[in-house]
């Protein structure tokens, strides 16, 4: 074992039966302790009791182990395994109350050689650790893990018999699911895709298209492919997957509802945000009951309604469902974990959406500095994040340090990504917003670019194509076309009004810039009908958002968008 060693894992039924053959006293645990401290009196351990743990200087370790045959080697490590396999926690590591308990074993896979053993319990806890760091965000580790795993088992089948070389490849089909999911979180997207479809070929082969593992690889997929920007073939696979956990496992098994959190993703993303409002709605719920509501999946679906909820235009209500989850996730969590800084920068977003700008400057810039910290300054996490507060410092006037940002990001993307990823073209779509006032002929030729690149990737009718489009006929109305920009939000209001509804702020936006030019070009009934307006927007997001103040000096609005996770 490692030379810390934790007394929960010595105080053990598993720790009795070991001992119980070198002395039957030594199957009471009382036992064990009394030895424990003789040996400590002995000063060849340490015993530590506020940390219940003991420890073994690494030169007492090397004196036992060379005192033993090549055969006591082998079966103390096989000791340690049991020891191992049998404080494994009952419920998966997905489930952060387990991971003190993992702890515990983590550091003693390596010295017992436990990456080599040929019981399968045994080798299951390193897909285990491969997971948790996933979990945990420590990516690069996870990576490197789960290579050297790989290339163990892979070596270890070559040799094996067949059974056990059936039972290595479905370990090793696992471990790379595992992999897959660390490379999209890392942002290398191809590669993820290119295992993940590989590895669910090959487990459709082996275990069948209904086995547990082949849809988690599936689902694991779709996201690569939401990550790739092709959202519409995401939301077929899940499509497919879902209802196959459903028919297989029921509506609340956790599989099932991490399914159905898939496929409310590719609905927002693909833009019916109202039925991904309704499937995150409902999967909140399960986990809520069957988990608690600070359980780490429990969290995640109550940002995906939030996303939702910001979609819909629905701001005052995700602002205050954020303001909590980010609270309960940074307590459960930690304010530096993963699944809390994603939501202090939503946080951020709700609370620009809402109008209370300098809170979301405080908010986008702590969640930076510690994304930077965690993940690196060229992450996707800080990119995105990027991005959202460049949208809030176009909306405070900081209009340089806006377009700096805007255009780094863009840069990234572009080089990332691709010119003709969603995120790139949205980028561009914040580009020309931040660039209205200053340099024109570029804002118009990036709006036109994300306009025709948005409605071939997502879509004509997706909602950030329209916002793109609202965005061109402002942009069209600043250099004096007030005939072709009028004509432009003529069939965006109709568009948005039938996606989004009638009286979702992004239509009543887009009637008023409308209302706004029809004034311009002379039109007096206009006038009313844009006070009627902009009163029934002020209703939604209240009287001192800036928008209100914007639309009421006469000035038409741009959209500025945010990056959807994937």
């Amino acid at each position: 074992m490692a030379s810390r060693v934790s007394l929960r894992l010595i105080y053990t039924d598993e720790m009795s039966r070991v001992l119980e053959p070198l002395d039957p006293a030594l199957s009471e645990k009382m036992v064990i302790a009394r030895v424990v401290q003789e040996i400590n009196r002995l000063a060849l351990i340490k015993h530590d009791a506020a940390a219940r743990e003991i420890i073994v200087h690494l030169l007492v370790q090397e004196v036992v182990r060379s005192r033993m045959s090549a055969d006591q080697l082998v079966a103390a490590r096989d000791a340690v395994h049991g020891v191992l396999v049998a404080a494994r926690p009952r419920r998966d590591v997905d489930d952060p109350e387990t991971w003190d308990r993992y702890r515990l074993m983590w550091p003693h896979l390596a010295p017992s050689q436990a990456m080599s053993s040929s019981v399968e319990a045994v080798r299951q806890l390193f897909i285990d650790r491969v997971r948790y760091l996933w979990l945990r965000g420590d990516l690069d580790r996870g990576a490197q893990l789960a290579r050297e795993t790989d290339m163990c088992w892979t070596e270890l089948e070559a040799t094996a018999d067949p059974a056990t070389a059936r039972v290595l490849r479905r370990q090793i089909l696992q471990l790379r699911f595992n992999r897959g999911n660390i490379l999209r979180s890392q942002g290398r997207y191809a590669e993820a895709r290119e295992l993940n479809t590989a590895t669910l070929a090959e487990q459709t082969r082996l275990l069948g298209e209904d086995h547990p593992h082949t849809l988690m690889t599936a689902g694991s997929l779709g996201g690569d492919l939401r990550a790739i920007g092709r959202y519409r073939e995401a939301l077929e696979m899940d499509q497919r997957t879902y209802p196959a956990w459903t028919a297989l496992y029921g509506e609340d098994h956790q599989r099932t509802l991490s399914a159905a959190n898939n496929l409310a993703t590719s609905l927002r993303l693909s833009g019916d945000v109202t039925a991904a409002l309704r499937v995150d709605s409902e999967t909140y719920e399960r986990r809520r009951t069957a988990l608690g509501p600070h359980d780490l999946w429990t969290l995640s679906s109550a940002r995906g309604i939030a996303h939702d909820l910001l979609e819909a235009g629905q701001y005052a209500e995700a602002m205050a469902r954020m303001e909590e989850t980010h609270r309960l996730t940074a307590k459960a969590l930690g304010a530096d974990s993963p699944d809390a800084l994603a939501a202090q920068v939503l946080f951020g977003i709700a609370l620009r959406s809402t109008g209370r700008l300098a809170e979301a400057d405080k908010a986008f810039q702590a969640a930076l500095g510690m994304l930077t910290r965690r993940f690196g300054p060229s992450s996707s996490e800080v990119l995105a994040c990027r991005l959202s507060n460049a949208a809030n410092l176009l909306t405070m006037d900081r209009f340089e340090e806006a377009t700096t940002d805007t255009r780094q990001v863009l840069a990234a993307y572009s080089e990332r990504l691709g010119s003709r990823h969603p995120h790139t073209l949205v980028c561009q779509v914040n580009l020309a917003a931040v660039l209205r006032n200053t340099h024109r002929d570029e804002a118009l030729a990036a709006i036109r670019e994300s306009v025709t690149g948005l409605a071939d990737v997502l879509g004509d009718d997706h909602p950030y194509t329209l916002a793109a489009q609202m965005s061109y006929g402002t942009l069209l109305a600043d250099q004096g076309d007030l005939g072709q920009a009028e004509q432009l939000y003529v069939r965006t209001v109709e568009a948005l009004a039938r996606v989004l509804g009638p009286g979702h702020p992004d239509t009543l936006r887009c009637r008023a810039n409308l209302l706004l030019t029809r004034e311009q070009l002379g039109d007096h009934t206009a006038s009313a009908h844009c006070s009627a307006t902009i009163n029934q927007l002020a209703g939604l997001l209240g009287e001192g958002h800036p928008t209100i103040g914007t639309l009421r000096s006469g000035r038409k609005l741009v959209r500025a968008l945010d990056p959807q996770p994937f």
